[in-house]
């Protein structure tokens, strides 16, 4: 079983002079989910039940959640049909969800797979579909190959919710 770990920062009243807001905002609650699995289709119900959780913990819309586990799905798919044409392998999905300026939430998503890497040419013809809707749904998007064949898909969102962790404090 996969179990999201929460940790809370404690929040900045008094910073140091010379520390705005940045600064407090840093040290706000944050809330992360890291796990790593093997890269099989049945994996992906799971994951986005997860990332919808995570979501709702932190005050997240419906229609975030749903836009957000849609873009984590398609990261995720992307290396169950792609990374590994031998077999499968191991991925990294980590998801921080933190306080931004103004209220609103950030939220960093990775996904690192140890497959063949972006360059190799995959069996399976992909129509690109999975990378234009991440594109569109998050803030933004980089997806990079590492020297050791890693690929990483980093995906930034901005949600508008009020983190339920706040409201309990």
């Amino acid at each position: 079983m996969i179990l999201p770990t929460v940790r809370q920062k404690p929040t900045v009243k008094n910073p140091p002079i010379g520390q705005g807001e940045e600064q407090k905002a840093e040290a706000d609650t944050t809330a992360v989910l890291a796990f790593r699995v093997e890269a099989q289709p049945q994996v992906l119900a799971q994951t986005r039940a997860l990332v919808r959780s995570l979501l709702e913990l932190v005050g997240a819309s419906e229609g975030e959640r749903e836009d957000v586990a849609l873009a984590v799905s398609e990261a995720c798919a992307n290396v169950i049909a792609h990374a590994y044409p031998e077999g499968t392998g191991p991925f990294t999905l980590r998801l921080e969800a933190c306080r931004r300026r103004r209220g609103r939430l950030g939220l960093q998503v990775l996904v690192i797979d140890s497959g063949q890497g972006m360059s190799a040419a995959s069996p399976v013809a992909g129509l690109r579909l999975g990378l234009s809707v991440m594109r569109r749904l998050a803030k933004r998007m980089q997806v990079r190959s590492t020297r050791r064949g890693c690929t990483e898909v980093r995906l930034t969102f901005e949600l508008g919710g009020r983190p339920a962790l706040a409201r309990r404090a």
